[in-house]
């Protein structure tokens, strides 16, 4: 791939990436072509995040005697394609791209206000003695204030708030002598802030900005965690979207700020990296997950290669059909009917002996 096409979305000095769209395509077919030739990267075998090492309950359903040849696995894998979870964790991935997109435009913005705050300090303090002091106190608070809330000013050893804590708390300092030979330091200090997470004080305000959207996509993280029956699901979920994160962090894309995300949240942010269109990125989940069952079903079932690669021919109908319908659908309004799979799972790690993880 060439790296012309590998421009990290949170680069402030970047362009925020678009995502395709029918009229994008339109205007500019190689950009399509390229964000094809990205797609068939993201939906790779080699795509290092241990799918293949899952089987999803595919393996109880084998030993049991549930799912012994190839009509079994279709009827198996078009019944979680029209009921599953896995309906649930497609048509969530638009908004996720939103959710995404929000935080990271709203991290860069807050990232250059509070550069632009700094190099308002950094003048400030090249000259011996201020015009106005509280003009510093004022840099001051507003520097403290773009970090969050100080639950316990620091104070020196005599108990009280050392000279520039005393002026971002306060507003002013008990000697303005004391301007000059503290300059520096308060420009130490504001770094050292703007370089940290706030400090969680008692009775907090409300997250806002960058903040409230990082946890508000967290929230649909968790969500789409719980529909998932099986802690060994959820901890399988957990560990391809870190393994995903961590690649696409590799590669020049990482995340505003280092979060877990899940996998259907990490596929989200690899669609708005590689600048996947939402259509094509729900169809690339959904077929990624029959690819990642076949896969499985080869090794359990008495299932030979050239049946699965026809299955996979015959399931494209239906994959297409339902990313065209789940790519409107709000996840909060479907259902799913998937108990039989939840069991299944279940079960994984109860089996005496077994090929795949639990």
């Amino acid at each position: 791939m060439p790296d012309s096409h590998l421009v990290p979305v949170n680069r402030p000095a970047q362009p925020l990436l678009r995502p395709m769209t029918p009229e994008t395509e339109t205007a500019d077919p190689a950009r399509a072509a390229a964000a094809r030739l990205r797609l068939y990267q993201l939906v790779s075998p080699a795509l290092p995040v241990g799918a293949f090492s899952y089987a999803e309950g595919l393996e109880v359903l084998a030993q049991s005697g549930r799912l012994a040849d190839v009509g079994a696995v279709q009827n198996w894998l078009e019944a979680e394609l029209r009921r599953g979870a896995v309906r649930l964790e497609a048509a969530a991935l638009p908004g996720l791209t939103l959710q995404l997109r929000q935080w990271q435009q709203l991290a860069v913005a807050e990232k250059m206000a509070v550069a632009e705050k700094l190099a308002e300090a950094e003048k400030l303090a090249e000259v011996d003695t201020f015009a106005d002091v509280g003009q510093l106190a004022d840099a001051g608070k507003s520097a403290v204030a773009e970090r969050g809330n100080i639950a316990e000013p620091p104070v020196n050893a005599g108990g009280r708030l050392a000279p520039v804590e005393q002026m971002a708390v306060t507003g002013h300092m008990a000697d303005a002598g004391q301007v000059a030979d503290t300059g520096f330091k308060f420009i130490a200090q504001i770094k050292d802030i703007s370089g940290v997470a706030p400090v969680a004080a008692p009775f907090a305000a409300t997250p806002t900005g960058a903040a409230a959207a990082r946890e508000a996509l967290l929230d649909r993280d968790g969500w789409l965690l719980a529909q998932r029956d099986a802690p060994e699901l959820r901890a399988q979920q957990r560990q391809m979207g870190g393994s995903l994160l961590q690649l696409l962090a590799d590669l020049g894309w990482p995340l505003p700020q280092a979060t877990p995300l899940a996998w259907p949240a990490a596929f989200a942010w690899a669609g708005l990296c590689l600048q996947i269109a939402p259509l094509e990125l729900v169809e690339a989940y959904l077929y990624g997950w029959v690819a990642n069952q076949l896969s499985a079903a080869l090794r359990l079932v008495p299932l030979g290669p050239t049946q699965a690669q026809r299955l996979q021919l015959q399931l494209a109908p239906l994959l297409a059909e339902q990313a065209a319908q789940l790519l409107g659908s709000e996840p909060e309004q479907l259902w799913s009917g998937g108990v039989g799979a939840g069991l299944a799972q279940l079960g994984q790690a109860e089996l005496y002996s077994r090929l795949f993880r639990s």
